[in-house]
């Protein structure tokens, strides 16, 4: 049986905030968050990503794909527009807000 997952503001790549999260590095703040959630999410789960998944378009490239689980993203502040393209090559949807059972969920 599948679960349901929300999670905001992971913001991969950003090595500014990873020293401020207590991370030596960028990649060290990544790989902590993607081993942590391949242990959590299994291919089936649906995950909710209310917003800042990455700082740059480029990213998503690489870090989505890495990610379990059908993702669904709602835009972040750091989510750009021009970004979308790259986001749906890897996530099942991307919009401005969810409803959720009894719930909205917005970044």
């Amino acid at each position: 049986m599948s679960k349901v997952y929300i999670i905001s503001d992971l913001h991969l790549g950003h090595k500014n905030l990873a020293l401020h999260r207590g991370f030596n590095s960028a990649e060290e703040h990544d790989n902590y968050i993607i081993t942590n959630w391949n242990k959590t999410v299994t291919k089936k789960d649906v995950v909710y990503i209310a917003g800042d998944i990455c700082m740059e378009k480029d990213l998503y490239d690489i870090y989505l794909p890495m990610l379990n689980g059908i993702k669904k993203v709602v835009l972040g502040n750091h989510d750009m527009p021009q970004h979308v393209p790259s986001m749906l090559k890897h996530v099942n949807s991307v919009c401005g807000m969810y409803k959720f059972k009894c719930g909205i969920i917005t970044h």
